[in-house]
């Protein structure tokens, strides 16, 4: 892959992604290379054969990461989750692997779009992940059905993890600014330990889990938005965030553009077509 020369080389964004995701991944590798123009290393988990996305990589100096057979491993047989993919837990070669020759590293889901510069997610020094903030009360790190599970709650007293039935009590995961103080073997076997103790309750699979890990180190979900703008905030009349200061969209969800579901989506509303529109632009930035 080419190289660049960036501003800051102490610190990184990581994608993972499959072809499944092709077309979302090279939108949103484009969004950054015109919309954050001084961008850190861009550091890419792929596992699929798309010229189009090989293009993409090439184009903004991107690095292929190893194999993540031995996360897949760890894995194997977990929840899948809405997606229905053991793709979502590729993620996690960041605390297995460590990448230690990066101060901060920056995970982005391929279904989103950097619409403006990221410098303010690389000024903190702490773990940054938005709430998903998602008001269905189906939408928990556990199950509903599951409050009354006695054996569920006395994992979580045993582990000093509050059962968490709040809607910000889960964080979304499709962008999390991992610091090196996080990403090490200590924290990794943290991240195991709660799977294999948790895994049948793992409602929201890799998201859940990542929930419980934030609650075991005490790390509370962010309300920052604009670094996380989920396609339904549009018309959630909690978050008043104009579109000009949305840094990250995220079409997360089943519902993505371009399609006939996410345009007549209620809960993105007016903005659907401005959505579509800035995915077609990314997606075809460099055709």
């Amino acid at each position: 892959m080419g190289g660049t020369l960036y501003r800051d080389m102490a610190n990184a964004i990581v994608l993972a992604f499959d072809d499944g995701f092709a077309h979302y991944a090279v939108a949103c590798l484009n969004s950054i290379s015109l919309n954050y123009p001084n961008h850190p290393s861009i550091l890419i988990q792929y596992d699929g054969c798309s010229a189009g996305v090989e293009a993409a990589i090439d184009r903004i100096g991107g690095r292929q990461l190893a194999a993540t057979g031995h996360v897949r491993s760890a894995f194997a047989g977990a929840p899948g989750g809405p997606v229905g993919s053991a793709l979502i837990y590729d993620r996690f070669a960041i605390w297995a692997d460590g990448l230690p020759a990066y101060d901060k590293v920056l995970y982005l889901d391929a279904d989103t779009l950097v619409l403006k510069p990221l410098d303010g997610i690389f000024e903190r020094d702490r773990f940054l992940a938005v709430a998903n903030h998602e008001p269905t009360e189906f939408v928990r790190v556990f199950d509903p059905a599951s409050a009354g599970d006695r054996e569920l709650h006395r994992l979580l007293r045993e582990d000093g993890i509050p059962y968490p039935s709040r809607m910000d009590d889960m964080i979304n995961a499709g962008v999390m600014m991992i610091p090196r103080s996080y990403r090490n073997v200590e924290q990794y076997e943290r991240i195991l330990h709660l799977y294999r103790r948790y895994r049948i309750h793992l409602h929201y699979a890799d998201q859940s889990l990542l929930s419980l890990w934030c609650a075991a180190n005490g790390i509370r979900p962010d309300t920052c938005f604009q670094y996380n703008f989920q396609s339904p905030f549009f018309t959630d009349p909690e978050i008043d965030i104009a579109f000009e200061d949305i840094h990250v969209l995220h079409f997360s969800g089943t519902r993505k553009p371009p399609t006939p579901h996410f345009r007549t989506w209620q809960r993105v509303g007016d903005a659907a077509l401005k959505c579509e529109a800035l995915f077609e632009l990314y997606l075809n930035a460099y055709e």
